[in-house]
């Protein structure tokens, strides 16, 4: 296996797959994953910037992430592959399409992503509590 595949939720994909790459970060080097000042700032000014813009927002937001993180998880033998739950129920037509766009702007929805941005600042501030 060189690749997994982690299916979820727009609002929810970068925290899990931040999750498991650092998760597959100190599994094969034996060191947590630690950013920068920087990058850390970086992160926290893409998820605030991101937060109104409810279309693209969620994808803009895992690409920065993904690509600040490129660094530390290019090189490990496994991938964490990041698909959202939306898209592919948009490729299976109308229907599809129609459901994803419920999910998006459902306003528990929208009302989380504030919640998962905060998720995200905590897990690489070192604050991230689990329950």
């Amino acid at each position: 296996i060189d690749e997994i595949e982690i299916i979820t939720n727009e609002f929810h994909i970068s925290r899990a797959w931040l999750m498991f790459a650092m998760a597959l970060y100190k599994n094969e080097t034996g060191h947590d994953l630690t950013l920068t000042e920087d990058e850390r700032r970086e992160i926290h000014t893409v998820l605030d910037e991101t937060l109104l813009d409810e279309e693209l927002g969620d994808k803009r937001e895992l690409a920065t992430v993904q690509a600040i993180l490129g660094s530390y998880v290019g090189g490990l033998t496994l991938r964490v592959k990041p698909l959202i739950a939306e898209d592919i129920l948009a490729r299976r037509g109308p229907s599809g399409i129609k459901y994803g766009e419920l999910i998006r702007h459902n306003e528990y929805v929208q009302e989380t992503r504030g919640f998962e941005r905060q998720g995200i600042k905590d897990l690489i501030d070192g604050k991230y509590q689990v329950k």
